[in-house]
């Protein structure tokens, strides 16, 4: 029976994906119902608990998101209590509720899911994104300090992902700019994001770097000239989806 829920997860996954929702849903429901009568508290029932959650979370309708995957994680706790799977859904009930703007109850699910995926899994782009989710949270939160340190070592765990280190640096030179007096590191975040997004083609973030790089620079009271002309050119032309 517990092969033949799977093959309904599968089949539910696939016509989500074809955009068939309400088909996928039958079948979620369908290896749900099979899981929670013969293995409650299998991981073969966490998966398809957190499979739904996401898919209510695509669907925007975050109540029943949060509660398959705090479903999920429950299991997962119990039966996986130092996993991967366990760090996943943990990291998406984190999303749900910082959509939900409970803000607290997240930084605890993404600082769990951070833990897990540092032991388990350091220098991953799991582990990039649980250092961005906390730093973002700070961010959101008001915790400037703390948001520069996690948005810090995010640095060091996405290593050879250019695209997101500069996005990355982009972020901690706005929040330099907007919330402390380090004016001159401000301009040098966002002086490397451009560089290397530049390095990557002229893009729609590039322009958006340079319009970040050109205020920082005038509130260091320098000449933006450069840059300007710079952000001109690109505006002159087609600007790429990044």
């Amino acid at each position: 029976l517990i092969q033949i829920s799977n093959c309904y997860l599968e089949i539910g996954r696939v016509k989500c994906v074809e955009g068939s929702s309400r088909k996928g849903l039958l079948y979620y429901g369908k290896a749900l119902e099979i899981q929670s009568k013969v293995a409650p508290t299998s991981l073969d029932h966490a998966n398809t608990l957190h499979q739904l959650g996401l898919f209510y979370m695509k669907l925007g309708q975050p109540s029943f998101s949060k509660k398959y995957i705090q479903h999920a994680v429950l299991i997962r706790e119990t039966c996986a209590p130092s996993s991967l799977v366990l760090a996943e859904s943990l990291y998406y009930l984190g999303e749900v509720l910082t959509n939900q703007e409970e803000l607290s109850s997240s930084m605890e699910c993404h600082k769990r899911a951070l833990q897990l995926r540092s032991q388990l899994k350091p220098l991953s782009i799991d582990e990039a994104e649980s250092f961005h989710a906390v730093g973002h949270l700070a961010e959101k939160m008001g915790h400037w300090q703390e948001a520069l340190y996690y948005y810090s070592m995010e640095f060091i765990a996405r290593d050879t992902d250019a695209i997101e280190t500069a996005k990355v640096h982009n972020i901690i030179g706005n929040i330099l700019l907007r919330e402390t007096n380090r004016i001159n590191d401000s301009v040098s975040n966002h002086e490397m994001a451009v560089a290397i997004q530049s390095s990557h083609g002229k893009s729609s973030l590039l322009a958006k770097y340079l319009e970040d790089l050109i205020s920082a620079v005038r509130r260091k009271g320098d000449n933006s000239n450069k840059y300007e002309q710079q952000l001109q050119e690109i505006i002159r032309k087609p600007i790429e989806q990044s």
